[in-house]
C-alpha cells in the first residue's frame, strides 16, 4: 500500500515549520501547494521546511519545496531545509540547478540540515 503524504505547519515562538511526510507527487501537489501559500502568509523570522519524513519526490513538488524556499529567502527569512541524504536531496539538486550547493550545504538559499535515512525507507524518487 502506498505511503500518501501528508502536510502540517507547526507555528510556536516565531518559529514556523512545514512538515511533509510520505509521497509529494502529483496526488497531494494541491495540498502541498495550499501549504506554500499559507507559508507565505505567516513568513515572519524563520522557517524550517522538514522534508525528514519524504519518501518519494516528484519533480512539480520539488519545485513547490524550492519556490518557497527561494521566496523565503528574498524575504530575508533565516530558512533551514531538514532532508535526509538519498533520493529524495538528489531530485531537490537536479531540479534546484544552480541554486543547490551541496558543497556549502545550501539549497535555494536555505542552509541545508541532512538526516539519515530511516531503516526500510528504500522508495526511489521522481
Amino acid at each position: 500500500m502506498p505511503d500518501s503524504g501528508a502536510t502540517r505547519l507547526l507555528l510556536a515562538d516565531g518559529q514556523l515549520t512545514l512538515v511533509c511526510s510520505g509521497e509529494l507527487d502529483l496526488a497531494l501537489r494541491a495540498e502541498l501547494e495550499q501549504a506554500r501559500r499559507e507559508v507565505l502568509g505567516l513568513l515572519d523570522r524563520s522557517l524550517v521546511v522538514d522534508l525528514g519524513r519524504v519518501t518519494l519526490l516528484d519533480c512539480a513538488s520539488a519545485r513547490v519545496v524550492l519556490g518557497l524556499l527561494d521566496e523565503s529567502r528574498r524575504r530575508d527569512v533565516r530558512t533551514t531545509l531538514v532532508c535526509p541524504d538519498g533520493p529524495v536531496l538528489r531530485v531537490l539538486h537536479l531540479v534546484a540547478g544552480p541554486v543547490a550547493d551541496p558543497v556549502a550545504g545550501r539549497v535555494a538559499g536555505a542552509r541545508l540540515l541532512r538526516t539519515r535515512l530511516a531503516p526500510g525507507r528504500s522508495r526511489s524518487a521522481s
